[in-house]
């Protein structure tokens, strides 16, 4: 029996999510976008050639939710994993979310609520908050937030501000992006994501900013994030950015 996720409204978004080996986690990752008030018009899993019971998982949620999509492709890693997505994606908007993360129960509302006050939106970003314990981030995830979020007219704006309140607006999971800018194939294995995210955001137009943390970050102990040599691919791929 299907899910009766029609019932809710849908926006045009899809949500792409590359995953390798991610059975312990890719079940709080889909319950915390299948909880969203608003939900999106799919959501695409991408399986990386996983070697676990990814896959399993993954087609279970397929049979009982109709806005759940598999696609597999033979480990080729996260950058390949997205740019399938995006060939597959049918939507206007386009968010990419990291299996072993969790969205706030607000987060889909909340673009929304914006997109309904100017369709003309390119840019939505959204802070993160990183955690360790997923019981913990649960109860946070369930907190009301506020509403308010901040215009830029455009994306060299908004990275600016980025940059003076000392936030590193380079992950693409921070956003949901118009996919009619979303042109450049991204590359690469670690932090694949950065320069492409952020030509994204210097290229766009009319952006929007929220200040309360809409997506909860995993820190795995295997992590990239908890090297230290990230902080000077980082310094590298600003110092690109302002170069240019």
């Amino acid at each position: 029996m299907k899910n009766c996720d029609n019932l809710r409204y849908s926006i045009e978004l899809s949500i792409i999510i590359p995953c390798y080996n991610v059975e312990g986690y890719i079940e709080q990752c889909l319950n915390s976008i299948l909880q969203q008030k608003i939900l999106p018009r799919e959501i695409l899993c991408i399986d990386d050639g996983s070697t676990d019971n990814t896959a399993n998982i993954i087609k279970r949620y397929c049979e009982t939710h109709t806005q759940i999509k598999y696609i597999y492709q033979k480990n080729q890693g996260v950058s390949q994993a997205r740019n399938i997505g995006l060939k597959h994606a049918i939507s206007q908007y386009i968010q990419f979310v990291d299996p072993d993360d969790v969205l706030h129960f607000k987060l889909l509302d909340c673009f929304f609520q914006i997109y309904k006050l100017n369709k003309n939106i390119e840019l939505f970003y959204f802070e993160n908050e990183n955690f360790h314990d997923f019981q913990m981030i649960k109860l946070k995830s369930k907190t009301q937030i506020n509403y308010q979020a901040r215009k830029f007219v455009t994306g060299n704006d908004l990275f600016r501000h980025l940059i003076n309140i000392k936030k590193y607006p380079g992950a693409c999971w921070k956003y949901i992006f118009l996919k009619d800018r979303l042109t450049i194939k991204f590359e690469g294995r670690n932090h694949e994501d950065h320069l492409i995210t952020l030509h994204i955001l210097l290229s766009s137009k009319l952006c929007y900013y929220f200040k309360s943390p809409l997506y909860f970050y995993r820190q795995r102990s295997n992590s990239l994030t908890n090297k230290k040599e990230i902080c000077k691919e980082y310094i590298n791929l600003l110092s690109n950015v302002i170069i240019k």
